[in-house]
């Protein structure tokens, strides 16, 4: 049995799989909006309830259309002389962005006082900004509620000024895709203005940097260094264990993706990452026994890549099915009286 298994999960685990994807918890969770009462009509044919009733649905074309068109005078005796609502934000929005519109600024600042939350927030913001000078609503982030628990923070902020100014050219350097220049400046005069914590959560960023653009040898070096106080730097073992497999030292490979997997505030998708890989590399160092405990880490975390990949492999089936289950009209009727499902549901009307 414990050969069947070596031998199932080192063909898996060897086939077409030679390059690691960074799985980051997408972070998010979406920006909720208050319930807010909306009129919802009766069901139609199709057994679900409408937003809009065909009046308002022709009048809406109609503002639609007009938005487009830049005719903010239209727009505004339109929806004066409507009774629903529910999509006003939407077609001001449009209005004001229309290549013809003449929008002031006055008008942007008062939409983002009211729909910060709506998806051309970012847009109007923007184009306030070129308008003119004066307070404005920030733009509400557009994210997107994941199955995975929240995990450390990969890059939290740095404790100090002077520690702030030092991170902050570090990020240049690397955004600028000079890891070296980050690497040689972190290591010199950036070491005075930081504490450990900081120090170290840097050098894995550093060490992402330099194995990203192929330099493995020096982020493996980093890395490792970083993974010596790993509760600072949370992504340095999977930096080093990646490096470590390029460069097929497969026994510290496995024993970085083995510690990361291991730790307890891991995001899911990182845990079942570190989980996979480390299987894998464990197998590549000639030490199977150890790949069925991690494959079982990754399998813990079914709702990712990874966590899917060793169920498989394992013989599991995944917890969950992908049948689309029924809508019951009374569960719409309930769920169509909060404003942001309203607006939805009224668009794709």
């Amino acid at each position: 049995m414990a050969l069947a298994f070596r031998g199932l999960v080192a063909l898996a685990l060897g086939l077409g799989l030679t390059t690691a994807a960074m799985a980051q918890d997408a972070a998010v969770e979406m920006a909720a909006e208050a319930p807010e009462e909306v009129p919802v009509k009766a069901a139609g044919k199709s057994g679900l309830a409408r937003v809009l009733s065909p009046s308002d649905f022709a009048a809406y074309k109609q503002l639609f259309k007009q938005a487009s068109d830049g005719d903010l005078a239209g727009v505004e005796a339109g929806l004066s002389a409507l009774k629903n609502k529910t999509l006003a934000g939407h077609v001001w929005a449009r209005a004001y962005l229309a290549p013809k519109s003449t929008t002031s600024f006055e008008q942007l600042q008062g939409w983002l006082q009211k729909y910060a939350n709506y998806p051309e927030a970012a847009q109007i913001y923007k184009l306030a900004q070129s308008k003119g000078s004066g307070p404005l609503n920030d733009p509400e982030r557009r994210i997107i509620r994941g199955g995975t628990e929240d995990g450390p923070d990969m890059t939290s902020d740095i404790e100090t000024s002077a520690g702030s100014a030092a991170a902050r050219k570090v990020r240049s350097f690397l955004k600028a895709g000079q890891a070296g220049e980050a690497q040689q400046y972190l290591l010199g005069e950036g070491t005075s203005a930081l504490g450990p914590k900081d120090y170290n959560q840097l050098l894995a960023e550093v060490a992402g940097g330099l194995y990203y653009s192929g330099r493995d040898q020096a982020a493996y070096q980093l890395a490792a260094k970083a993974a010596a106080e790993r509760d600072h730097a949370p992504l340095a073992d999977w930096i080093a264990g990646l490096s470590a497999w390029r460069l097929q030292d497969y026994a510290s490979a496995a024993k970085h993706f083995d510690y990361m997997a291991n730790q307890p505030d891991m995001t899911s998708w990182l845990k079942s990452a570190a989980g996979f890989w480390g299987a894998r590399a464990s197998i590549a160092a000639r030490q199977p026994h150890r790949a069925r405990a991690l494959l079982e880490i990754a399998a813990s975390k079914p709702r990712t890549f990874y966590g899917l990949m060793a169920m498989r492999i394992l013989g599991q089936r995944a917890p969950f099915t992908w049948t689309e289950p029924t809508l019951e009209a009374r569960s719409f009727q309930r769920v169509s009286k909060v404003s942001g499902v309203a607006r939805a549901v009224a668009l794709a009307q």
